[in-house]
């Protein structure tokens, strides 16, 4: 929910600025707006030879297959100096034990614990991913799991 508040602002920022002729969109005040529907671009990254990476210029919401385990987990072109935000939904492959995921230590989990991720085949666990640093710090938690 806060990853669309914020690409939902930013857009209506925009469009205030476009709109206008008065002070620049960082002056602008928003005081009403009704929405109907919202989308966001995803993508579909594969686990090669052990490197995820998430690209937030190609979406911000992103579908993967867990079937290799995760020894470089990448967050490439957060934007500078800004907020960003993309969630993260992995399918299950079946495999047990599962597949080892390992974070890089700037994603944050609550209490320092990282999730244990469902391994049935076919089971999905949405993660959402915030970072208030320009993608310095990220802060991941827990969307759902086992869907």
């Amino acid at each position: 929910m806060t990853r669309i508040l914020l690409v939902l602002i930013g857009l209506l920022f925009a469009g205030i600025a476009a709109a206008q002729s008065g002070p620049p969109a960082s002056q602008a005040v928003l005081s009403y707006t009704a929405l109907k529907a919202v989308s966001e671009t995803y993508s579909s990254p594969a686990i090669t030879s052990g490197t995820l990476t998430i690209d937030l210029s190609a979406g911000t919401v992103f579908n993967v297959t867990n079937n290799a385990d995760i020894t470089t987990f990448t967050i490439a072109n957060a934007a500078s100096g800004q907020a960003s935000a993309f969630t993260l939904f992995l399918k299950g492959d079946g495999t047990t034990p599962g597949h080892a995921q390992t974070w890089p230590t700037n994603v944050k989990w609550p209490s320092g614990l990282a999730p244990t991720l469902t391994t049935t085949n076919g089971k999905v666990d949405v993660l959402t991913f915030v970072s208030n640093d320009g993608g310095t710090t990220w802060f991941g938690f827990v969307a759902g799991q086992n869907y």
